[in-house]
């Protein structure tokens, strides 16, 4: 429910920290270079056939899109790259031929002609102050064949079966190459259908299966919380349940580990808040200078002054707990103030008697303990309703839930990727393919990284962030650039060198790009 705290055109002119970006450069620290790496190896390790089975970490998604470069330089290719100093054969990706390619949260192709669709690429760093836009992209990069037939693949047979967005258990089934589906059943995913063996017959596993590889990467569940939590919890996208992730996880290493001959390498689930994608609006980012006439004009509306009382008198009937009571009390003061929310977890104040309105809506500011979504620096300070100059969102319109990760909802994820990653780990040993499978600790690389940020590795300063030159993530905030996507193709190369006695060289990541400088 939308709460309208009545001001005057003058709310127009606040202070929105979020969008005061600094975009510093960071020098590299004063560290050596790479070591000598040695002579090259596979150990026991057998790389003659590479596949890979995964989301769009591994397809080479990044900037909100997947396009040419960055297919280029996907987790799958850069380890490929490497594997072929030590035995490994041609690794062959479906082309996605556009250089921008499809971003679906910022195109628009309602119209019944395409020749008036507005169709965005991915996203780079531009304006002032600098924020993530969508490049223009064009109809051959729409995922729908009947106006795009260049869209489904058409090349040779294929070593990376990565899909973006899809979850784990739409790996394992026919729905997500179907079709028939398209439009009316979300389980169907376009990026499988494209190059799909039989769509509507074949799964992802089932043809990353029938590649018959030497050796296998699966990087997989890391959606089945992580789409979750960037949608603000708000149920648009599921969570999926400790049962069926466990089912889901052993059959699916089951299937690909089903050779007996057959090597590989999986990977586990980040923690949410080692992606920039919740540090880059800060949850008080509503700011006043001392004096703003605003301060009083907002804290004495009687839309603020009765929501408050309100408040109250919901306190002493009982209703609700002085301590909810203090939590919902809107009051803006002078300096950094909390976003006005969402917050479905508070009592509902529903069916009031009078003196009460008839409800009160669940909104409060802002805490410490909430994360707020690279999102919202779209939509803050402007107007929920372009007719009306005082339905400024973040101070008279609530910042809808879908930008917000509250407390309690980033405690439910953490728990449930901590949960899912036991299970990765667990089902290596449960159904007895130790001697073959490396476990890649993803979760635990970017948490260091997160720690050490800014740091230097091998002569190149990067920082956990998507601020260029260093930074390491790409302008979703939430997967990696190019450069991001080496440093993590060497924590996949170190756990198989140390499972398999190896020693394949780790890509140096000073020959990958990071972000473009704001343009």
């Amino acid at each position: 429910m939308k709460c309208y705290l009545y001001l005057t055109a003058l709310a127009l002119v606040f202070t929105l920290g979020s969008c005061e970006q600094d975009w510093p450069v960071v020098p590299p620290p004063d560290k050596p270079g790479p070591p000598d790496p040695g002579e090259p190896s596979a150990g026991t390790a057998d790389f003659s056939k590479f596949v890979v089975l995964g989301n769009s970490t591994s397809a080479g998604f990044q900037s909100n899109a997947l396009f040419d470069l960055g297919q280029m330089n996907s987790l799958g290719n850069i380890l490929a790259t490497q594997f072929s100093e030590v035995g490994g054969g041609e690794f062959v990706q479906p082309d996605i031929n556009t250089e921008n390619g499809f971003n679906s949260l910022f195109s628009d192709l309602s119209d019944p002609n395409p020749a008036n669709w507005v169709i965005a690429g991915r996203l780079i760093l531009a304006g002032d102050p600098p924020l993530p836009a969508p490049t223009a992209s064009d109809l051959g990069a729409v995922p729908i064949p009947q106006v795009n037939p260049g869209f489904i693949y058409g090349g040779p047979p294929i070593n990376n079966f990565s899909v973006p967005g899809v979850l784990l258990g739409q790996a394992l089934i026919p729905q997500t190459g179907d079709w028939s589906l398209a439009g009316i059943d979300p389980r169907f995913n376009p990026f499988y259908g494209r190059f799909a063996s039989n769509p509507g017959t074949s799964s992802m596993i089932s043809d990353a299966v029938e590649a018959e590889g030497s050796f296998f990467l699966m990087w997989l569940g890391s959606n089945d919380v992580l789409l979750y939590a960037i949608t603000g919890a708000s149920g648009q996208a599921p969570l999926t349940s400790i049962v069926d992730f466990a089912f889901q996880y052993g059959a699916a290493l089951n299937i690909m580990t089903s050779d007996p001959d057959i090597q590989g390498v999986i990977g586990n689930v980040p923690d949410i808040t080692s992606l920039p994608y919740f540090d880059l609006v800060p949850w008080n980012s509503i700011v006043f200078e001392e004096g703003d006439p605003l301060i009083d004009i907002i804290n004495n509306s009687d839309e603020v002054i009765g929501y408050n009382l309100a408040m109250a008198g919901a306190a002493g009937l009982g209703l609700i707990s002085q301590e909810e009571a203090a939590l919902r009390t809107v009051e803006f003061t002078a300096g950094a103030n909390g976003i006005l929310v969402e917050d479905e977890s508070l009592t509902p104040l529903v069916g009031l008697p009078p003196p009460f309105p008839p409800s009160l809506p669940s909104v409060r500011l802002a805490t410490s303990q909430d994360l707020i979504g690279i999102g919202a620096g779209l939509v803050l300070g402007t107007l929920a309703d372009p007719d009306n100059p005082l339905s400024v969102i973040g101070i008279a319109v609530p910042l809808a839930d879908e930008f917000t990760l509250l407390a309690d909802e980033l405690s439910l994820v953490q728990e449930r990727t901590d949960a899912f990653n036991d299970i990765i780990a667990n089902t290596i040993e449960a159904i007895g393919v130790e001697d073959r499978v490396a476990l890649a600790d993803i979760n635990q690389a970017y948490k260091d990284l997160v720690a050490d940020s800014p740091t230097n590795i091998d002569g190149v300063a990067v920082t956990t962030s998507l601020v260029p030159p260093t930074g390491i993530f790409s302008e979703d905030g939430v997967h990696p650039n190019s450069r991001g996507y080496a440093i993590t193709a060497n924590v996949f190369i170190d756990a198989i060198n140390e499972k398999f006695g190896a020693n394949v060289l780790r890509a140096n990541i000073g020959q990958f790009p990071g972000n473009g400088l704001p343009q």
